[in-house]
């Protein structure tokens, strides 16, 4: 993330830059800058992309299937005849069958699977952190009936989405909520889990730093979210236009 912020920090220095002098050399280092933007982004990024490796068969294909066509007995024979909810089939957001039931519709699969003892945690490696848990999959359909029915059944919400990279943001599911601005199930899963300090202290920055649209209906859960911070022992400030809401 401080690449990230560096290279975005030095391009929005270009864009002020350019627009106070806009003769020719300004435009190449805006030209420049643009090019340096693009190529660190695709570094920094490219963790996030998909490219798992596909070991599936015919048989675990048929299985998502089953769940787009929402035939919960097919699903169940096609689990009988060892398909693989967990197996990865290709880089859609349902890219693999414990995720895609996670979306809304879809919960009798996802209780089958649970009543089946499938893993409610299972961490799938080299794709992106928003399908990389069966929390981040319900929070990317935004589903809170399935993200209740994980966490009643022992989902995680402190797991780092990303393997590779646990110490960047999102550092916890619930951290991914409030990246996307889903406050409302931010505050769901904060009494969910046990979080660490590094993780609390990584949200109350994004909750400080990311701004919104304070006149939206959920800005009434950020500011409830603060509350809870603070019930926790942290200072915390969330953003505003230039105003504090400390208490």
């Amino acid at each position: 993330m401080k690449y990230i912020e560096f290279v975005a920090e030095a391009f929005l220095r270009s864009i002020v830059f350019w627009q106070r002098k806009k003769n020719g050399s300004e435009l190449l280092l805006l030209a420049l800058a643009l090019s340096f933007l693009n190529f660190y982004s695709s570094v920094i990024f490219s963790r996030e992309l998909p490219h798992h490796e596909v070991t599936a068969d015919a048989e675990d294909y048929a299985l998502r299937d089953t769940v787009l066509s929402g035939s919960l007995e097919d699903f169940d024979r096609h689990l009988s005849l060892g398909a693989s909810p967990v197996e990865w089939l290709d880089d859609s957001q349902e890219g693999w069958v414990l995720c895609a039931v996670t979306a809304e519709g879809r919960e009798q699969f996802l209780r089958l699977l649970i009543d089946k003892e499938y893993d409610v945690n299972y961490h799938q490696i080299d794709i992106s952190s928003s399908i990389s848990l069966p929390l981040a999959c319900a929070l990317r359909f935004e589903n809170t009936k399935a993200l209740g029915i994980l966490l009643d059944a022992g989902a995680d919400p402190t797991i780092a989405p990303s393997i590779k990279f646990p110490d960047s943001a999102p550092r916890s599911v619930m951290s991914l909520a409030i990246m996307i601005g889903r406050y409302d199930l931010a505050l769901l899963l904060f009494d969910k889990g046990n979080y660490t300090g590094d993780q609390l202290k990584s949200d109350i920055s994004m909750l400080e730093r990311f701004p919104v649209d304070e006149s939206a209906p959920g800005n009434v859960y950020r500011l409830k979210l603060a509350d809870k911070f603070r019930e926790r022992g942290f200072q915390i400030t969330p953003w505003t236009r230039g105003e504090t809401t400390e208490k």
